[in-house]
């Protein structure tokens, strides 16, 4: 089984306000949405590699490469929880 535990580094460009998000996130929590992406092209999960990251209405949005194939790979990170149905 293939393994590849991706890390924030030097070379991933996030914005400001997505250092901030990114930042409010537990490491392990951090390495689990890395090392959990979907990539259409090889058609299952894998992690993701050279990433930049931005804030999109309100979410942090990581853009990247999958480390097997190369094809582009994005990972949307809810900045709130998800509202349950019966508190709306």
């Amino acid at each position: 089984m293939w393994h590849f535990m991706p890390e924030l580094t030097d070379n991933n460009a996030l914005t400001p306000a997505a250092a901030a998000l990114w930042q409010q996130i537990p490491a392990w929590a951090q390495a689990k949405l890395l090392a959990n992406v979907w990539c259409s092209h090889c058609g299952r999960v894998t992690a993701i590699t050279d990433f930049s990251g931005e804030v999109v209405s309100g979410d942090l949005v990581l853009t990247g490469a999958c480390p097997v194939c190369g094809a582009t790979v994005k990972r949307l990170i809810e900045s709130e929880p998800v509202r349950r149905s019966h508190e709306i």
